[in-house]
């Protein structure tokens, strides 16, 4: 089965929303709503990855805050190794649809009633905790 490492961004806001992005028709897993991120490049730190994968899907700058885990799950096109970062945007940064068909900042309880890939769900419960944390300590 073909292997794939992939990083994506939980970008959340100091309402604890987070930021859910729409995949793009004619990719694996089109119309599903997932955290940004992709592919890890040869010899590429996994924060380094989440960063530029950003910069690349939405045009901004984040700063990854908590390395929060990582899932395995097969799926049709591979089996893809997930690692999720509780990130937050840098101050002034706009994002931009560069690949995703739509963006949208959701409640965390309304996460996992979104049409999101299967790899989400065992993340769901570290998200609500880490996210919750970090903006209990912003405020």
């Amino acid at each position: 089965m073909h292997k794939i490492e992939a990083v994506g961004a939980v970008l959340y806001d100091e309402e604890g929303k987070v930021l859910l992005a729409k995949r793009p028709k004619g990719k694996a897993l089109a119309d599903k709503w997932e955290f940004p991120g992709g592919k890890l490049e040869p010899d590429e730190s996994l924060e380094a990855c989440v960063v530029r994968e950003i910069m690349e899907e939405l045009g901004a700058l984040i700063t990854p805050r908590v390395y929060l885990g990582k899932q395995i799950w097969p799926y049709d096109h591979g089996e893809v190794t997930l690692h999720l970062y509780a990130c937050t945007l840098n101050t002034g940064e706009n994002l931009q649809l560069l690949e995703h068909q739509a963006l949208a900042w959701v409640p965390l309880g309304e996460v996992l009633a979104m049409d999101t890939p299967a790899i989400v769900e065992p993340f769901f419960e570290t998200i609500k905790e880490a996210i919750l944390g970090l903006t209990c300590k912003t405020q």
